[in-house]
């Protein structure tokens, strides 16, 4: 940020975001929160700049990739039915990192009436109301935003009376389990 005349004075984290920081800059410098330090401190003592840091991060991603792919790959095999739910932003980044498109995931619910009947970016996966979704009576869910995921659930058995299977990916190893 200093390169664009950009000083950094707090960092909070955000609530929904998974662990993302939010970070506040602004271009007159002014007095740093402590918690900015604290930041710097933690990437220092971690090492979270240094190269190899990077390639960690790059094999675990790949790993992770493989996973996710793994589970779609062997419920499509059996012949099942997979509809996404949540058409984020970073849910179009995990599609397209890891190469999913419309042969794996069929169509994908979003509550934003804007999305509809539109296609996720890159992976051409069409977009539509959550009854639309529901009604298709999908195997399987993929809860794309997966930072709702109980949310998600209890809308899944509480609106849709879903019991079949849902698919979390993130934040850490993806799994699959049953709707009762």
């Amino acid at each position: 940020m200093n390169d664009f005349g950009l000083f950094i004075f707090d960092i909070t984290e955000s609530p929904i975001s998974g662990g993302s920081l939010i970070v506040y800059a602004r271009k007159e410098r002014i007095k740093e929160k402590p918690v900015v330090q604290w930041f710097r401190d933690q990437e220092e003592e971690k090492r979270i700049n240094d190269f190899s840091a990077w390639q960690e991060f790059a094999r675990q991603a790949f790993f992770h990739q493989e996973q996710l792919l793994d589970i779609l790959r062997t419920i499509s095999k059996q012949g099942k039915t997979i509809a996404g739910y949540g058409a984020s932003a970073r849910s179009s980044t995990l599609l397209n990192f890891c190469g999913i498109d419309s042969g794996l995931i069929s169509m994908i619910a979003d509550k934003n009436p804007l999305k509809r009947k539109l296609f996720t970016a890159g992976s051409h996966i069409p977009i539509n109301s959550p009854e639309v979704v529901m009604g298709t009576k999908p195997d399987y869910v993929f809860i794309m935003a997966w930072n709702f995921a109980k949310e998600i659930e209890e809308i899944l058995k509480n609106k849709f009376n879903y019991q079949g299977g849902v698919i979390v990916p993130l934040p850490n190893t993806p799994y699959v389990k049953k709707i009762i």
